[in-house]
């Protein structure tokens, strides 16, 4: 009978204890807390925004931690229970935010290394895009005078026919520049010419304010007679003694856009018969039309682009 009763009170002592354990408050463990108030601090900043906090003014801030602590495999009741104690011991609150600021560091790292290589991968596209028949054979960006103190950036390229040639760069003269008057010049040249031969010139000069400018110089070509088309990227009128250029020039281009076919038929439909009407017609008096001299259209104006 003792025998009995010694087990019956150790199978009661037994049942009382996982009656406490099941009864004790769960807390959730220091690492994935970490995790999980680094993802509210970062809801809090989202919700907060003026838009945001007039949209979901009336929710109550735990909805917004729900899915988070659900993430992680717990209770809205096990993330209360942690606050609570974490708030009850300031010194293990103090250790644990430390921890929470080093893993909002490092999601910022991340995300900023996410957008960097998203922009590096855009460049790249965009280079690429760019360098597609870029008649400019030479590197691309130049800074003086680390480059060369008195670099013209010479450029000297066969012509393709008639069409519109451009050339496009990036510039920055800095005030303290000693060239004098600093520009982009080009033209047209033909063999058949002494070398110092330029058919419709160019030229855009630079301001020494250290702005960064995009120049733009655009060329008409019809004459086929001209062999290149060639210039100075950055050039300057003659100077005596030392002097040096302090400048940048950067995303150089030189494109070539052939004229429109002119074979292309009408897309009206025209018959003989109005054909030979359009014939019949003449001008009147003075209305004579003229022939034209030359068979250049237009040399059409610089651009250039302030950013």
């Amino acid at each position: 009978m003792n025998k009995l009763l010694r087990y019956f009170i150790l199978f009661s002592i037994g049942l009382l204890m996982l009656i406490q354990l099941g009864c004790k408050e769960k807390y959730i463990p220091n690492k994935d807390m970490v995790n999980i108030l680094a993802e509210v601090f970062i809801t809090d900043a989202i919700t907060s925004t003026s838009y945001l906090a007039q949209k979901l003014s009336r929710k109550d801030s735990i909805e917004y931690y729900e899915p988070i602590v659900d993430k992680y495999g717990y209770t809205e009741g096990e993330f209360i229970n942690t606050i609570n104690y974490l708030m009850d011991n300031p010194s293990e609150f103090e250790k644990l935010m430390d921890k929470v600021v080093g893993q909002l560091s490092i999601i910022e790292t991340e995300k900023a290394q996410l957008i960097s290589r998203k922009l590096d991968k855009k460049e790249i596209k965009e280079e690429q895009e760019d360098q597609e028949d870029n008649l400019w054979a030479n590197k691309r960006n130049w800074k003086l005078p680390e480059d060369g103190s008195d670099e013209r950036l010479f450029f000297k390229v066969p012509t393709q026919g008639e069409g519109l040639y451009s050339v496009t760069a990036k510039v920055i003269v800095k005030p303290e520049d000693q060239s004098v008057e600093p520009s982009m010049h080009v033209w047209f040249y033909t063999e058949a010419e002494p070398p110092d031969f330029r058919f419709t010139p160019k030229q855009e000069k630079y301001l020494k304010d250290g702005e960064e400018r995009t120049v733009i110089l655009r060329c008409m070509l019809t004459d086929t007679t001209m062999t290149h088309f060639m210039g100075y990227i950055l050039d300057h009128q003659p100077r005596s003694g030392k002097w040096t250029k302090y400048a940048e020039i950067s995303k150089i281009s030189i494109k070539f856009t052939p004229l429109p076919d002119e074979n292309i038929k009408p897309s009206l439909s025209t018959s003989k018969g109005n054909l030979n009407d359009l014939k019949k017609i003449k001008p009147k008096g003075k209305d004579k039309i003229k022939k034209s001299t030359s068979r250049e259209l237009y040399n059409a104006p610089v651009d250039i682009e302030s950013r």
